[in-house]
């Protein structure tokens, strides 16, 4: 259910913006795919199984996959699952935060520069208003004298 229902939060605008993210993630993971069945003379074929979805998924898959490797009597399988998401965690997170600092430091610098045209470039976003579109309410200015900007009263 948890995993369905993720799957409908995704915005397909979005994912279609950034398809480049798309393809690479989908290339990383049929690439550990190839790895892991390269590694079924090392480790088994249900191991690999089993293995698979915790590499390229996070903790519900080897939530999932553990109790599946426990049920099913594999429990080294189940103990793998857990040791692959340990290691991935514990090698992946600094990396992660180190390329998030960094991004968010190239953020602030760009932000800095002009920081009134960044912030109506993004309230622009948000509220979906460009710069060639008037409003209604600007528009009809005369018709609600008591109307403000609905973008400026968020803030």
């Amino acid at each position: 259910m948890v995993l369905f229902n993720m799957g409908t939060t995704i915005n397909i605008r979005q994912m279609i913006r950034e398809w480049r993210t798309v393809c690479m993630a989908a290339l990383c993971m049929v690439a550990s795919c190839v790895l892991m069945l390269v590694a079924i003379p090392l480790i088994g074929t249900e191991t690999v199984l089993i293995g698979m979805p915790v590499i390229n998924g996070a903790a519900m898959a080897t939530s999932l996959m553990t109790a599946a490797a426990t049920e099913k009597g594999l429990t080294t399988a189940a103990a793998l699952c857990a040791v692959i998401y340990s290691v991935q965690k514990l090698v992946g997170a600094p990396i992660a935060s180190a390329m998030g600092l960094k991004y968010a430091r190239k953020l602030v610098a760009d932000f800095r520069t002009d920081p009134e045209a960044k912030m109506a470039a993004f309230q622009a976003k948000q509220t979906g208003i460009t710069s060639d579109k008037v409003p209604f309410y600007e528009k009809h200015k005369d018709l609600y004298p008591g109307h403000q900007n609905p973008a400026a009263s968020r803030i």
